[in-house]
């Protein structure tokens, strides 16, 4: 398999191709690097490379754990996503994921017109039942869980918590459809390599649409979860933010991420 790091050029041709006014506007690169913890101790590494030009995105790298966790559950994951963007909203073209551990496994979505036109996984997707039924009306207006990591927003609400963080994202991610809603909750300074500045900060909540098990204990959880976050730095001098930090309390602990490298080329 082509590594995502060869392939996102590629990928990015397609997406300007299929996006008016992109040759003259100016590419900004963005390389990321972040640290995972779980319970305060490491348990992964994540990196990532976003390219914004004009209207346009696309997202890729990797997370592999690491630590203790490499030792007791050893993984590497893989993603790339990339479209385009109108007003506050990504309209991903295509998304792929792919993951190695004691499971394997891949998902592949294509999208049309803000709708997911094909999805395939590894292994096949099969629905328990009590599981809500996922309808096709859900698959349009969506975008994947790499696509709601790339936030743009309008030239005026540039530096502004509200305008980067308030906003719900319908998410599709292969067997699931659910909604992540977003509030800015509060702003503060950040450092990273590369990096110096504003990070805003947002609440995160999570809302199942279909394809979950209303019972199962994992959903009412995160459900009720009020502790999630989300902080989200600007792209360079773009009009698009992405992830900086995040925060996820769990039933057995907290997972926490942070930028140590987040540096435009």
């Amino acid at each position: 398999m082509r590594s995502l790091s060869s392939a996102l050029p590629a990928a990015m041709g397609l997406a300007l191709m299929a996006l008016p006014a992109f040759a003259v506007q100016a590419k900004t690169t963005l390389e990321t690097k972040y640290k995972v913890r779980f319970v305060g101790m490491s348990v992964g590494k994540l990196t990532s490379t976003v390219v914004v030009q004009g209207n346009g995105y696309a997202l890729s790298g990797n997370l592999k754990t690491s630590g203790l966790a490499k030792l007791i559950s050893p993984m590497t994951a893989s993603f790339s996503s990339y479209g385009g963007m109108a007003g506050k909203t990504p309209y991903p073209a295509k998304h792929s994921l792919s993951w190695k551990g004691k499971k394997s496994g891949s998902v592949n979505m294509n999208f049309a017109s803000g709708a997911v036109a094909s999805h395939a996984s590894t292994p096949k997707v099969k629905y328990k039942p009590g599981t809500v039924p996922l309808k096709k009306a859900h698959l349009r207006s969506v975008m994947d869980p790499i696509s709601a990591l790339v936030f743009p927003v309008k030239a005026g609400d540039v530096g502004k918590g509200r305008g980067v963080c308030n906003r719900t994202v319908p998410i599709f991610d292969g067997k699931n459809r659910f909604n992540l809603t977003f509030r800015h909750k509060r702003t503060e300074n950040a450092k990273a390599k590369g990096f110096k500045g504003k990070v805003h900060v947002c609440s995160v909540r999570y809302t199942p649409v279909s394809g979950h098990r209303p019972h199962k204990k994992n959903i009412q959880q995160m459900q009720r979860n009020r502790g999630t976050e989300v902080g989200f730095a600007r792209v360079g001098n773009t009009n698009t933010y992405t992830m900086f930090s995040f925060k996820v309390p769990t039933s057995r602990g907290t997972a926490r991420g942070r930028a140590t490298l987040f540096k435009v080329k």
